[in-house]
């Protein structure tokens, strides 16, 4: 069972804070609506703490969540940004998808 998503996106190029605050919510709009589509569960979003990453977002689960609907979010979520990316003629990303898995 998953209880909380890390995404860490590290892009090859430089943006201006603007571009930065576009990208963060695209980044956060991709996340809440992939996981409407993929498990439906209620979650918040939080700011990666201490993040090394040009954009990060932790999706924490209110009910942990299923392993397979874990890896099929995640999968979603990395193929939607990197083809949004392409879609806006931006380099592609390097994209780290973690899930902290919930032992109880």
């Amino acid at each position: 069972m998953v209880r909380l998503i890390r995404i860490e996106i590290f892009v090859n190029e430089s943006y201006t804070e603007r571009e930065r605050a576009i990208l963060h919510t695209m980044l956060l709009n991709i996340s809440s609506l992939s996981n409407a589509l993929v498990t439906g569960e209620k979650l918040t979003l939080h700011p990666v703490p201490m993040s090394k990453a040009d954009l990060s977002v932790e999706l924490a689960f209110k009910q942990a969540i299923e392993d397979h609907l874990a890896q099929e979010l995640a999968s979603r979520i990395e193929r939607v940004i990197t083809n949004s990316f392409k879609m806006s003629k931006l380099q592609e990303p390097a994209i780290d998808i973690k899930a902290r898995v919930d032992k109880r």
